[in-house]
């Protein structure tokens, strides 16, 4: 099965479930909306491209695993926006993706970090 596209939406945090700071919606495509106060504007696009390189990596499962393959750690370093791209990895231990940490809460990535790691109970990593 081919894995659903990936957006990312930038929105006030009343569009979010309160309590949260990223919520997800699954149709044909997986979005992810996100509170434009816990992220720069300057991160969206690049997080995004490599957050689908990453997606790319997977094959979509017919039934869920019990439990994820492995975690996400979305990790909020001093790097750059330019030195995203290079910077992740995928391992039998999961996904590891640093981002730079003055463009993006410490709350947030918390949060993408637990749903991309429950996001990979429906991939196999390849």
């Amino acid at each position: 099965m081919e894995v659903p596209h990936l957006h990312f939406l930038v929105v006030p945090n009343s569009q979010i479930p309160i309590g949260s700071v990223v919520s997800v919606q699954t149709a044909d495509a997986d979005t992810w909306f996100i509170d434009g106060a816990q992220i720069d504007l300057r991160l969206v696009k690049p997080l995004l491209h490599v957050a689908r390189a990453v997606q790319g990596r997977g094959t979509l499962r017919e039934v869920p695993r019990e439990e994820p393959w492995g975690q996400m750690r979305l990790v909020r370093e001093d790097i750059s926006i330019a030195e995203m791209p290079d910077s992740w990895t995928i391992t039998e231990a999961g996904i590891y993706m640093p981002v730079p940490k003055k463009l993006i809460t410490a709350e947030l990535t918390r949060e993408m970090a637990a749903l991309g790691t429950e996001y990979l109970r429906y991939v196999d990593s390849t």
